[in-house]
């Protein structure tokens, strides 16, 4: 995934969101500790761009590959572009931080929000 100082975070997380539809990314002012949730009270609005995160940033790739744990992803966005990401798994109609289960890959995250919304209701 390419980011750009003028990428605006929804483009990201829209970005993201086509590859794995059973997850989603957001952004947060602090950085949130291995097996922890981000509060919702630190969680940044998606229409900014990200050099208004960070001013020194500079363009990157970003390795979204099924096969990466959901925890080193979250810690490329920090690495690279000092942006704080949390991300989420569909549950039915919930979103849950993937905190209790950032080292699972996300082939097998999403894989388990999309089973999540196809359960039949009869």
């Amino acid at each position: 995934m390419k980011i750009k100082k003028t990428t605006k975070l929804s483009e990201i997380q829209d970005s993201f969101s086509k590859k794995y539809p059973g997850l989603k990314l957001e952004f947060y002012t602090k950085q949130h500790e291995d097996h922890d949730g981000s509060p919702k009270s630190s969680q940044i609005e998606d229409d900014k761009a990200v050099s208004e995160l960070n001013i020194q940033i500079a363009d990157g790739i970003i390795s979204t590959e099924e096969t990466r744990r959901v925890s080193d992803v979250e810690a490329e966005f920090k690495d690279k572009f000092g942006l704080h990401v949390q991300i989420f798994r569909r549950s039915n109609d919930l979103w849950l931080q993937t905190s209790a289960t950032d080292h699972w890959d996300l082939k097998t995250q999403n894989g388990k929000g999309i089973r999540s919304t196809e359960k039949s209701t009869s």
